[in-house]
């Protein structure tokens, strides 16, 4: 195993909303993302035999220990109401599961869900 990549909907119960003034309960998209060392060492020194190789796999696994990043910087990940959270948590994990299987792909890697 290479990551363990959880994705998931967080409660923030009585959110204050500066703007509104309103409090209620708020739902957030959250990802953690474990990369396993022992797993890509044991990859890289089965499948990886030239430098060139080497570096493009190393810049794939960047991007995948950056997927939590790629939440909260590019989507702008916020506390929502439930039904606009459950919309953005949707759209997000459809991106998200293209990104993880276009790197297994890529790769020769299997997905399990």
């Amino acid at each position: 195993m290479l990551y363990d990549i959880n994705v998931f909907l967080e409660l923030h119960e009585d959110y204050w909303d500066k703007k509104t003034g309103e409090v209620y309960d708020a739902w957030r998209t959250e990802l953690h993302c474990i990369c396993f060392g022992e797993g890509i060492a044991a990859y890289v020194y089965d499948r990886i035999d030239n430098e060139e190789t080497l570096r493009k796999f190393e810049e794939a696994c960047n991007k995948m220990s950056w997927l939590r990043g790629f939440l909260h910087e590019q989507h702008y990940n916020q506390w929502l109401r439930e039904e606009e959270a459950k919309k953005f948590f949707s759209n997000f994990g459809s991106e998200l599961e293209l990104i993880i299987e276009t790197f297994a792909l890529e790769w020769g890697l299997n997905v399990r869900k």
